[in-house]
């Protein structure tokens, strides 16, 4: 599965993927993308889906237990971690870097 509008290396990342979240990803399409978004100048939002954006955004994708993981290279991630929650038992955690993916702070990733 080729990512959109990405180079097709993994640009230094490192991606975790735990077989329950891969087993989620893979039952909504198998690609999971996170991208971040401006707001203000200080902040971003962090975003998590099963499709790519409609804003143009270039992806370093890797495949993991049978899923891409598709990550924004302006993200600047060296490791990125997916895995299911203990409670509630649905969805998915992500780790990018040590700190919980929509969790991490300022634009300049000072968290």
């Amino acid at each position: 599965m080729a990512c959109p509008r990405h180079a097709d290396h993994d640009a230094g990342v490192n991606v975790h993927v735990s077989t329950e979240a891969a087993e989620h990803i893979r039952g909504r399409g198998g690609r999971l993308f996170l991208w971040s978004t401006p707001v203000g100048r200080a902040f971003v939002r962090d975003h998590l889906a099963f499709a790519p954006p409609a804003e143009p955004v270039e992806f370093a994708c890797r495949s993991r237990r049978g899923v891409d993981v598709c990550v924004a290279q302006d993200v600047g991630a060296r490791e990125v971690l997916v895995r299911t929650p203990r409670r509630p038992l649905r969805g998915l955690r992500v780790h990018v870097d040590g700190k919980r993916w929509g969790w991490r702070g300022g634009a300049a990733g000072s968290g």
